[in-house]
């Protein structure tokens, strides 16, 4: 049984092939890599470590964003307890002093 499409699915579907395809065209494939750092005189057999190095560094990136946020809600939390403990405290204070 083959699938219906609406227009508006139909759209959507040739958009996203579009921005595929611009991507798919952006993009460089490894022989093409290797070409133009040969053209720019750079040992292209460094090429496997080069990209080992861009993933370590974009992981690096996301694990340090993912730890500010971390630390900024352990933050906040401290904040927060801090402020009802005051809070609570001058309750008892107010109610004890009348």
């Amino acid at each position: 049984m083959t699938q219906r499409l609406t227009q508006e699915q139909l759209s959507q579907i040739v958009t996203e092939v579009e921005g595929l395809q611009v991507r798919r065209e952006a993009e460089l494939d490894q022989q093409q890599v290797r070409e133009i750092l040969q053209e720019l005189n750079l040992p292209p057999e460094l090429l496997d470590e080069a990209l080992i190095q861009l993933n370590r560094r974009q992981a690096l990136e996301v694990q340090q964003r993912r730890n500010r946020w971390i630390a900024s809600g352990v933050v906040a939390l401290l904040i927060i307890l801090s402020a009802s403990t005051i809070f609570f405290i001058r309750q008892q204070n107010s109610a004890l002093s009348i």
